[in-house]
């Protein structure tokens, strides 16, 4: 979904924050297979993982994405995955990121109490993390090692996370929003800029892909029941 190998330093992030945005929410479907589609183009992850109705307990791993469909899901990423992609329903939901080189695509799609928990650090200069947004809606965070996450649509209340977790404290939804911009904020990056530097999926790519992965939890989640 994306590549991070190249995210070392604060002095390269915004020259590779295009290869940082190739996460498989780029057309209908997921990752690093991709096809052309009608005036669009799909990216496939190579696998998914899906839950049932009930409380899921769910490990992921590299270019794999994870449902955890309806309940109080647990979605974890996994250690060295630069591709994990995990996607919550309805429910509250826990997303467990990893350090080493670990880099984990959130998307919550069901509103209800939900939760990151990150190695990242928020004040303590180890494993601090960086911020920036794609197009004032997605919220991108990782450190000099390449381990971070993005969450999708991270403003909108449906798919909202309300409490972060970081390796130095806690914050909450508005505390995180209050607080971005005071230590390394990068600033936005938006879809025009991305095309002038030679970005090749379009901001109608990105949102066709969000709606397809919106679309396909909820489908998955009126066909599993909980166990």
């Amino acid at each position: 979904m994306l590549t991070v190998n190249a995210i070392r330093t604060r002095s390269t992030l915004k020259k590779h924050l295009i290869t940082l945005f190739v996460f498989g929410f780029l057309c209908p479907v997921t990752l690093i297979l991709y096809t052309a589609c009608v005036e669009a183009k799909v990216i496939k992850y190579a696998k998914e993982k899906v839950g049932n109705n009930g409380n899921n307990r769910l490990n992921g791993s590299n270019d794999t994405i994870v449902y955890g469909l309806k309940g109080n899901d647990k979605l974890y990423s996994c250690r060295n995955c630069e591709d994990t992609g995990l996607m919550g329903g309805e429910g509250n939901d826990y997303y467990r990121t990893y350090s080493r080189n670990s880099f984990s695509e959130i998307m919550d799609n069901g509103g209800g109490n939900d939760r990151i928990a990150s190695s990242l650090t928020f004040y303590r200069k180890s494993h601090r993390a960086q911020f920036a947004t794609i197009d004032n809606r997605h919220l991108v965070a990782f450190n000099q090692y390449g381990t971070g996450f993005v969450v999708i649509d991270w403003k909108r209340s449906r798919n909202r996370i309300e409490t972060f977790d970081f390796n130095d404290g806690e914050k909450s939804y508005s505390e995180l929003k209050r607080d971005l911009k005071t230590l390394d904020w990068l600033g936005n990056i938006s879809f025009s800029r991305l095309e002038r530097e030679g970005f090749e999926y379009t901001k109608r790519d990105i949102r066709q892909t969000i709606n397809y992965y919106s679309r396909r939890e909820k489908s998955l989640s009126r066909k599993r029941f909980a166990l």
